[in-house]
């Protein structure tokens, strides 16, 4: 797996990314990405404490000097499966659709891993929490639909507003075909934070 993550400090830009790419879900796989996904940054400490694989020796980015003054980063999490008889296009392949994102240049982060690896990655990240002693800590959940016509808002209110840098747990955010899923809110985002 091609393991992609990129960081937006233009909120509009993301979620126009997020959107883009889970529309390309009926193109050939290799005009498309196979997982899209997102976080929230309200604090770069939180790289350190949940997601230190973002931080990887082979791609040395200093989150500190990409986080603008209103504090909040987003981060485009996108993989691309390959096999070894395919490998020799993923570069190109990786490359076409990155040349249609809008993140910052300078902060493409890229990691190669077995597939199983890659499906294993949260369960590493719990151990690393173990290890630090941040696992055994209550783990409320909270899931919302939010309209993408309301998600500017959201993002104004929650994510710069009501949260500021006072959570320590993973905040995800990613876009959701509403003709794909039966829901009653008919929404184009997930919003799922863990406190």
């Amino acid at each position: 797996v091609r393991w992609i993550r990129v960081l937006y400090s233009n909120f509009s830009a993301f979620t126009s990314d997020q959107e883009h790419l889970i529309s390309l879900h009926a193109e050939p796989s290799n005009q498309k990405f196979d997982y899209v996904e997102g976080f929230v940054i309200v604090d770069e400490g939180l790289i350190n404490n949940w997601r230190s694989s973002l931080l990887s020796p082979q791609n040395p980015v200093k989150i500190s000097t990409l986080f603008p003054s209103g504090g909040v980063l987003y981060c485009l999490e996108i993989a691309k499966n390959y096999h070894e008889s395919t490998a020799q296009t993923i570069d190109q392949e990786v490359e076409f659709l990155l040349k249609k994102l809008n993140f910052i240049s300078t902060s493409v982060i890229t990691t190669d891993l077995l597939y199983v690896d890659f499906l294993d990655r949260v369960h590493k990240a719990e151990l690393q929490l173990r290890s630090k002693g941040l696992w055994e800590v209550p783990h409320p959940w909270l899931n919302l639909f939010i309209p993408s016509s309301k998600i500017a808002e959201f993002d104004k209110g929650v994510f710069k507003g009501i949260l500021g840098n006072k959570t320590s747990g993973p905040i995800l955010i990613y876009p959701m075909n509403k003709n794909k899923y039966i829901c009653p809110f008919y929404t184009n985002h997930s919003f799922h934070a863990h406190a």
